[in-house]
């Protein structure tokens, strides 16, 4: 993974994808806590953690992914 993007926090890049209005999947990961978001043309369309999806993902991922691993 590029430097950069491991010294981000889950929220500043999910913005930085938004802004730059990509259409892509990131994938989080914190230790057994894995979200995957799916971005349209910079909106997010889906998000999954666990059993919770939809905004019940994202409501905790600022939590749960504060320090994690991103993958695009």
């Amino acid at each position: 993974m590029h430097g950069s993007l491991a010294r981000l926090q889950l929220t500043g890049l999910l913005r930085l994808i938004a802004g730059l209005g990509r259409t892509t999947m990131v994938v989080a990961e914190n230790d057994r806590w894995i979200l995957r978001i799916w971005f349209e043309q910079g909106r997010v369309v889906a998000a999954v953690r666990a059993s919770d999806v939809g905004l019940d993902a994202l409501e905790t991922a600022e939590y749960l992914f504060s320090a994690g691993r991103f993958g695009l």
